[in-house]
């Protein structure tokens, strides 16, 4: 039996959400007293836990907090390193303060999965462009989402009258209480009783097995406010490569970053340079790969009308607005 294909592949990531108006990036969840679950009151000299190892990176860059990335500094310089008697007691301690951020992390991401209704309803000048693009991105029925956020696409959908979209929760749904917050098993672990930090381990993973296909055999794929990063690139690794490859046999591949501006481009740029097995230039040699700008600039605000365009054209649109 043959897969089915999809027309367009959209990968969503934080950026999305916080285009929606949502207070989601980890930094906004540890900056709040009310559901951050650390707290220190006194630090033993000479003993770094994974919570006081949390909370010395919050009040060192408040603003710059990614909790993923600093769960793996922490297992890859040994976790909690002590004398021998004690180590199992204090890497259960580690356990109880990851399952405690986790809890909090999805209460917190719950509450805020209140979208701006008058967003959509009464769009003013700045959010025209991306309502218009949410809306065809939704209504768009030959498409597929991979959404890496936690919070509730298919309720947004609901309200704005689409009973149905096809979405794959990559790292599961704060509704649910079912998120998965961790670090890729390829991380080298020098105490190899952290692994209860790999992602896979978790009990709310769903692996997108069928990810790279889809991603290949769309017509068009489009990034949406991802990172791009190195936590998540093992989903995209083998996409990237054989995207950046020629082939005689197939179409080029069409794929467009959708990110907020030049700054932006140029970090991402770094980030894929910086990946094994890829190149940038031949990513924009052998594939139809672009970046798109969500910024006022006249010129990006037409080329982000033009991909909407081709979106709206994919499938019906109905402009119903929230409930």
């Amino acid at each position: 039996m043959s897969k089915q294909r999809y027309n367009t592949v959209y990968v969503l990531g934080n950026g999305f959400d916080l285009s929606l108006g949502l207070k989601t990036r980890y930094s906004d969840f540890a900056n709040n007293k009310d559901y951050w679950p650390i707290t220190i009151t006194k630090k033993e000299p000479g003993i770094e836990t994974l919570a006081s190892f949390l909370e010395r990176a919050r009040n060192k860059d408040p603003w710059w907090f990614d909790i993923e990335n600093l769960l793996k500094d922490y297992v890859e310089r040994g976790g909690h390193r002590c004398h021998a008697s004690t180590d199992k007691i204090e890497i259960e301690k580690d356990k109880q303060t990851y399952i405690d951020v986790c809890q909090a992390l999805s209460k917190y991401i719950r509450e805020q999965c209140r979208y701006n209704e008058k967003m959509f309803k009464q769009p003013d000048d700045n959010q025209v462009r991306f309502v218009r693009f949410v809306e065809a991105m939704l209504n768009d029925s030959s498409s597929l989402i991979y959404d890496f956020n936690y919070t509730d696409l298919e309720g947004l959908a609901a309200r704005l009258g689409i009973p149905k979209i096809n979405c794959f929760h990559v790292h599961g749904e704060a509704k649910d209480d079912a998120i998965v917050l961790g670090i890729n098993s390829h991380t080298k672990l020098l105490e190899q009783s952290y692994d209860f930090l790999f992602k896979p381990n978790s009990p709310n993973f769903n692996s997108p097995t069928d990810i790279v296909y889809d991603l290949l055999s769309a017509n068009m794929v489009v990034f949406y406010g991802h990172s791009l990063t190195e936590m998540d690139y093992g989903y995209f690794k083998d996409f990237f490569e054989q995207a950046s490859r020629f082939s005689p046999d197939k179409e080029k591949c069409k794929i467009r970053i959708v990110t907020r501006d030049n700054s932006q481009k140029i970090e991402l740029s770094r980030t894929l340079n910086q990946l094994d097995g890829i190149h940038l230039e031949d990513l924009y040699k052998y594939s139809d790969f672009k970046f798109i700008f969500t910024d006022d600039n006249a010129t990006h605000q037409r080329e982000f009308n033009e991909l909407t365009k081709e979106i709206e054209n994919n499938s019906p649109i109905y402009f119903a607005g929230i409930e």
